[in-house]
């Protein structure tokens, strides 16, 4: 504790990017066990609740280059600080409004925090810990960045669920205030830097235009990575309706003990983590990165499916937990096919794409999946992603059919 107390003192750039990830994740996760709990019980129908998550993805892909074209302008520490403003007003606007339109703008709020602060806080860390002579490796840095950020989550999304059993606003306020806390310790402690360029929105707009059309040229052209872009959307399509129903469905299964959603996300957190560390024990058993994710796949169609049919708790949340076990080797096994085969020049410009396609593709599975579940069930809109995912198994057979061609 003492060095950690010297090191901020001194701001440390490395000490203090620790700290603030785990301030920030956690602020943002005390609402995630029971965030579309709070909606519903709001007033919210599951498509509303489902509409305004969807905001947030569409807001992400509108933001997302300008807000970074701006971070250069202004400077990557007041890029941060304007994110962690916009994440307190966020998470304040939901429980002292309570409608639909006001959770709408407090979403468009935290992507905008989300947007502000993607990339901006990770390069402000690497550029100032090298003018501060840090000898260690960034990539050891960022390894342990991880940790402390899902450390965060999972402390945050389980704390926050027994504060929700008390007053149902509590988490969001507690998060406004950890956020403002975080705020406070950035302005204090964060080094200033130098890295400022002119800004320009049409530039910024300009630049989206140039990432979607080199995008889809070199995709059209790369059949690999073309139908891992499909696969991507489309699995980010599939997942939504499990992404936002599991508290609502399995809070009902135990009679409204809101609680108890703390340890599901826990449990669901700690599969994940299990799930991204199978995959190193699959590849050095010499699996490739295609039957990797056709795995995956046959682990979604499955136990959703019999998780979604079983009207039993203690049958229908382990069945659950294997799909976020398989969620868990999706993320890192696609990142990692892309990157084998996207160019070095092109790389930047196709996992920009892969990521704005993706928040496209989860706005469209949240308006989908939202309208199913509200003129059906959850249940049934579960059932039909479970379906679905059967289809991912020819896209991911079809990119390792054209593997050969780049081998």
């Amino acid at each position: 504790m003492k060095k950690i107390y010297s090191n901020v003192k001194n701001r440390e750039a490395v000490t203090v990017y620790y700290i603030g990830i785990f301030l920030l994740d956690f602020a943002l996760s005390l609402t995630a066990a029971i965030y579309v709990i709070f909606l519903i019980k709001n007033g919210l129908n599951l498509l509303q609740a489902n509409l305004v998550n969807a905001v947030f993805m569409v807001s992400i892909f509108l933001l997302e280059v300008p807000t970074g074209a701006f971070a250069d302008s202004i400077g990557r520490k007041n890029s941060v600080l304007i994110s962690t403003l916009f994440l307190m007003l966020g998470l304040a606007f939901y429980p002292i409004f309570r409608n639909f339109y006001a959770f709408l703008l407090a979403e468009i709020f935290i992507a905008a925090s989300s947007a502000f602060a993607s990339g901006a806080f990770d390069a402000w860390m690497v550029d100032t810990s090298k003018q501060q002579g840090f000898a260690g490796k960034v990539d050891f840095v960022f390894s342990q960045a991880s940790v402390v950020s899902k450390s965060a989550l999972l402390l945050g999304g389980l704390s926050g669920a027994y504060l929700a059993n008390l007053y149902l606003g509590l988490p969001f306020y507690l998060g406004a205030f950890v956020a403002l806390l975080a705020f406070a310790f950035l302005l204090i402690f964060m080094a200033e830097d130098e890295r400022v360029k002119s800004f320009s929105l049409v530039s910024s707009l300009r630049k989206i235009k140039t990432i979607a059309k080199d995008s889809i040229q070199y995709s059209a052209s790369h059949k690999v990575i073309s139908w891992l872009l499909v696969g991507g959307i489309l699995g980010t399509l599939i997942s939504q309706p499990m992404n936002m129903f599991w508290a609502p469905r399995f809070n009902e299964m135990v009679g409204d003990r809101i609680w108890l959603t703390g340890w599901f996300w826990a449990f669901i957190s700690l599969f994940m983590i299990l799930g991204s560390y199978s995959v190193k024990i699959f590849l050095k058993r010499g699996k490739d990165y295609a039957f990797l994710m056709i795995l995956a796949s046959l682990g979604i169609f499955l136990p959703i499916i019999l998780s979604a049919q079983s009207k039993i708790l203690f049958v229908a949340f382990p069945m659950f937990l294997i799909y976020e076990l398989t969620r868990g080797v999706q993320g890192p096994v696609e990142l990692a096919y892309i990157n084998k085969y996207a160019e070095s020049e092109k790389r930047a410009t196709i996992l920009s794409f892969k990521s704005m396609a993706r928040s496209l593709g989860a706005a469209g599975g949240l308006v989908i999946f939202g309208w199913i579940a509200k003129n059906t069930s959850i249940e049934v809109s579960w059932t039909i992603a479970g379906v679905l995912s059967l289809a991912l198994i020819p896209v991911y057979l079809m990119a390792r059919k054209k593997e050969g061609l780049y081998n």
